[in-house]
């Protein structure tokens, strides 16, 4: 007869409620029923690590939602929220005296929310009217505009950083750029209009990074960002309607505005849906793929995959295209330099950004030449012209 091996924890109801799935209910009903994890995995026909799992998410769920009576924590917290962390006030006697809950907005729900709040406004968005197509275009040919770390709503002040940099600065620096590019460029089928990433400089009610919450130097309020960016975006892009018979529209994942570019592809996709020439692209997975003829063209901003190593989740994610074409550019932003290296294959290149640097950067010692390229593809020859702006070619004039 085999004996129990220490103390049968006892199983608790209360875990119901914080469950999220059947599977996850029949887990704590089964371990009522049979008063053990042992039992429940008896009773489920599954291994007992697979039950004691399941329990631990649980239980880590709860512990978020301020409930973990095992730490003696049953601090019941308003919706939305996270227990952030505790503090505790003991006597010389070991005797919990007082205890202080931190709590913080909770990252999943965050997201949550604003994907419901970006489905409610699509609702109510009035798609922009079809623009009328150019006559001219040169079939074979597609003009790639990549912006990238632009950072609007970064603040910078000349004195410290070399140069100034705010909404009203970040507004007529793009604006004019994309004139000047368009005017430039040749006659084309399509013209890519490729921001990638970190348009926006934070993501959020405060001006702090998504990811650390470093606190970020910041022009005016999130409203004010939000507006900017959704103006000066849409204008863009119907600049380029008038250019090119078809527009494809990339919002790329950054490490700086990473629900930024979950709503503006929603958004984007909703005002233009009655224009089929406007293609927005609503990929989630931020490794994004374009072919045109002998071209595999590769989208990431370079905040999880660094550099040329992206490469491998392009072939591994699109082998059909990779097989296709005969040529992988991967575009990549996210250290504000230029840098180009050549594979057998691929091609890896990282873009300039137009944008100021901040004090951050200024202080660390780090600036590169600010600059914004358009690159011509053509379906037999690969990449066949360049044309570049720079922000002195604004501020000469």
């Amino acid at each position: 007869m085999n004996k129990p091996c220490g103390k049968v924890e006892q199983a608790d109801p209360k875990l119901l409620e914080f469950c999220q799935s059947e599977s996850e209910i029949a887990v704590i009903e089964a371990w009522i029923k049979r008063g053990s994890q042992r039992g429940a995995a008896e009773e489920l026909k599954k291994s007992r690590s697979t039950i004691r799992n399941v329990i631990k998410i649980i239980k880590v769920r709860a512990a978020s939602a301020g409930y973990a009576p095992e730490q003696n924590l049953d601090y019941p917290i308003a919706q939305g929220m996270a227990i952030k962390g505790t503090s505790d006030y003991i006597d010389g006697d070991g005797n919990l005296l007082r205890r202080w809950v931190k709590t913080d907005k909770n990252k999943e729900q965050l997201e949550e929310d604003i994907k419901e709040t970006v489905a409610a406004l699509k609702e109510t968005i009035k798609p922009v009217k079809r623009i009328k197509a150019p006559k001219k275009n040169k079939s074979k040919l597609l003009n790639l505009y990549t912006l990238t770390d632009f950072h609007l709503g970064m603040l910078a002040w000349h004195e410290e950083t070399g140069a100034d940099w705010d909404l009203d600065i970040a507004e007529n620096m793009m604006v004019s750029a994309f004139k000047h590019l368009i005017e430039h460029s040749p006659e084309a089928e399509v013209g890519f209009f490729n921001e990638l990433g970190d348009f926006e400089h934070y993501d959020s009610h405060v001006a702090i990074t998504p990811m650390n919450n470093h606190i970020l130097d910041s022009d005016g309020r999130p409203t004010k960002m939000i507006r900017t960016s959704i103006r000066v975006q849409r204008q863009v892009i119907e600049m380029m309607a008038q250019k090119y018979p078809k527009v494809v529209v990339l919002n790329a994942e950054g490490n700086h505005n990473i629900i930024s570019s979950v709503w503006k592809r929603e958004l984007f996709a909703e005002f233009y849906r009655d224009n089929p020439r406007i293609d927005v692209i609503t990929e989630v997975l931020p490794y994004y793929a374009y072919e045109w003829g002998v071209n595999m063209l590769g989208f990431h901003h370079g905040h999880l995959k660094k550099g040329s190593s992206s490469a491998d989740v392009f072939l591994s994610n699109h082998r059909e295209m990779y097989g296709r074409t005969k040529c992988l550019h991967i575009h990549g932003g996210h250290q504000h330099h230029r840098e180009i290296k050549e594979s057998s294959t691929h091609i890896w290149e990282m873009h300039p950004t137009l944008a100021a640097a901040d004090a951050y950067a200024a202080r660390g010692g780090w600036g590169a030449q600010r600059a914004m390229q358009q690159i011509t593809y053509h379906q037999d020859f690969f990449e066949t012209s360049r044309c570049i702006f720079r922000p002195e070619m604004l501020l000469s004039c």
